[in-house]
């Protein structure tokens, strides 16, 4: 596996290798036990681009510990809204600033 980027206190944003063909991100809050995923085609040249990803994943961990069921379609566009700007902040992070606590 890649690299992992802890978030404090409550998120992680995971990606696989140097071509980033997905990203994770894992978030635990007391409101919120869930992973969202993005995946981007192997060939794609610039995966930072949000609206290249070809597949999403949604996986609500309180009910589907074993992400047996993609739940995407079923997840509030403002909700996904929200996470995909997550991601895209993290992807395009350095150093300390990827590290700012964020408010669950």
């Amino acid at each position: 596996m890649g690299d992992i980027h802890a978030e404090p206190p409550n998120q992680i944003f995971l990606h696989d290798c140097h071509n980033n063909t997905f990203v994770n991100l894992r978030t635990m809050t007391l409101s919120d036990n869930s992973s969202y995923i993005m995946v981007w085609p192997n060939d794609n040249p610039s995966p930072l681009n949000i609206s290249d990803a070809n597949f999403k994943e949604y996986y609500n961990l309180e009910e589907d510990f074993w992400q047996m069921k993609n739940a995407v379609s079923s997840l509030p566009s403002t909700q996904e809204d929200a996470y995909q700007k997550r991601l895209q902040e993290l992807m395009m992070c350095s150093g300390a600033s990827c590290h700012t606590p964020r408010s669950p």
